[in-house]
């Protein structure tokens, strides 16, 4: 099995310049089986496929990723099922600047200096 995996999508990151029905129809074209859809700190690209296109595609298959640009450690991959909801997953990555944390008022996401920290990722089950 053939598969890209790591694509932007047009709905999800901003280098993303290709919709992602037509990213498909294009790696399905050069005999790929499916596709990683790793938008920046985004989940946008996937949820579109999710909602508007999964039903649509036969014989390919979209796995559910992000590309999370962290304060200083690069940009980091993460793949996940399609159902899984993690709290961490949702602070959409390691640095929250740019306003990026669409779950600030549920992890707890708090201001230091000039980024944001999530500090859900400090916190242990309690």
């Amino acid at each position: 099995m053939k598969l890209d995996m790591h694509c932007h999508t047009k709905e999800g990151s901003l280098d993303g310049k290709i919709p992602i029905f037509e990213y498909i129809e294009i790696l399905k074209s050069k005999g790929f089986h499916g596709m990683l859809v790793t938008d920046h700190d985004s989940y946008n690209g996937f949820r579109n496929y999710r909602d508007n296109l999964k039903n649509k595609i036969n014989d390919f298959v979209v796995l559910k990723g992000i590309e999370y640009d962290t304060i200083d450690a690069g940009h980091i991959l993460v793949i996940l099922p399609e159902n899984v909801k993690l709290l961490l997953m949702e602070c959409r990555g390691l640095q929250i600047g740019r306003a990026s944390c669409t779950a600030s008022s549920r992890c707890g996401a708090q201001k230091w200096g000039n980024s944001w920290s999530c500090s859900s990722l400090w916190r242990t089950p309690s």
